[in-house]
């Protein structure tokens, strides 16, 4: 459907993204969030927490998250870095298998 969506890239499966539609963000009341598509096992509740970039264990499951808007019949037309969780670097979307002259960076 168009719209948009949140996604993650795992690093155990780069090659699909894992999607959540902005319709689908509220369930019953509890908001969703990036972390939603991330299985219970391979989140630390301490990513939202203050972290140090140097930390290897930072982020240690997820490769890249952020928010994409989809169109039917053109695709993605338009992808960021926008994660509160996992505040990946707008730098390192070359890591993405998406059109880079789509990515718009949100870097703090």
């Amino acid at each position: 459907a168009d719209g948009t969506y949140l996604y993650v890239l795992m690093l155990g499966d780069p090659d699909s993204i894992r999607l959540i539609h902005e319709d689908h963000l509220v369930h019953e009341g509890v908001l969703a969030g990036h972390s939603s598509l991330v299985e219970r096992k391979d989140f630390q509740k301490n990513w939202a927490k203050q972290w140090d970039e140097d930390d290897p264990s930072f982020r240690h499951t997820v490769l890249y998250a952020g928010e994409l808007e989809y169109v039917e019949g053109q695709g993605v037309t338009m992808w960021n870095n926008h994660s509160g969780h996992y505040m990946p670097r707008g730098t390192d979307h070359v890591r993405v298998g998406l059109d880079p002259d789509t990515f718009m960076a949100v870097d703090e």
